[in-house]
């Protein structure tokens, strides 16, 4: 069993920071603008709270799907 040296962490790190930050931002960004959007209609912190419930469910959905579709090969 190998272990892990700084420098294999250090560019895994690196390797996962180019992957991941694109997509942050891109996430951090639609966020904002559906909290301007739905600011315009409701009060803060009810925009606030339907953009945590939205996100939850663009999270939760695909792994439903996922789930759903690994079930039904299965048999």
């Amino acid at each position: 069993m190998s272990e892990l040296d700084s420098n294999d962490l250090k560019n895994g790190f690196k390797i996962f920071t180019k992957k991941a930050l694109p997509l942050t931002i891109l996430t951090a960004i639609f966020s904002l603008v559906g909290l301007y959007l739905l600011n315009n209609a409701y009060n803060f912190d009810s925009s606030i709270i339907k953009i945590i419930f939205i996100g939850l469910a663009s999270l939760t959905f695909p792994h439903i799907l996922l789930e759903y579709l690994i079930e039904k090969n299965e048999k």
